[in-house]
């Protein structure tokens, strides 16, 4: 609740706020400053002159620096904020990326990532292969397809490094 009570706060007229990247400190209960700066940029307009583009990089830094690993599903910055798996789930970020994410992940110098794995769709599969460069034939995909789907039903999300490791898939990069 703390960056809500910030936000409160300021709503209210409070004239600054302490806050600490990813909320790190002492005690549980910080505000986490990207949070803050975000929540107030997108939903009150207010531009505080933060370069905002470096939140990522500067949470990963702090994160390096103090060894307090970010949680994955940490809002902002946490590397499961721009990465979406689910078949209908990609597919509307692929057709509108408003649909799931309210901000942009370049505003936060973070990218978007489409996870490949056991919920994935065949549409978010081809994006991914897209921007990795490979156009495989459709052979080639449905045998990409199925080991995804085999790597996914044993718990396991594949990252486009995992892909182009698959064994005896020399002959979708080599056609």
């Amino acid at each position: 609740m703390a960056v809500a009570n910030t936000v409160a706060a300021l709503s209210a007229g409070a004239e600054e706020c302490h806050a600490t990247i990813n909320g790190l400190g002492e005690r549980a209960g910080n505000a986490a400053l990207e949070e803050i700066v975000i929540t107030l940029r997108s939903l009150y307009k207010l531009d505080l002159g933060i370069k905002t583009e470096l939140l990522y990089g500067t949470s990963q830094l702090v994160s390096r620096l103090t060894g307090v690993h970010v949680q994955p599903n940490k809002a902002i910055v946490g590397e499961n904020a721009f990465t979406h798996e689910s078949g209908i789930h990609t597919q509307g970020v692929l057709s509108n990326p408003l649909t799931y994410e309210p901000i942009a992940p370049e505003l936060v110098g973070c990218i978007r990532r489409i996870a490949a794995g056991k919920h994935s769709g065949s549409n978010a599969i081809r994006a991914d292969l897209t921007n990795m460069g490979l156009k495989p034939t459709e052979r080639q995909f449905k045998e990409i397809f199925r080991r995804i789907k085999e790597l996914g039903d044993k718990g396991k999300t594949v990252m486009d490094a995992d892909v182009s490791l698959f064994p005896r898939l020399s002959w979708v990069w080599a056609e």
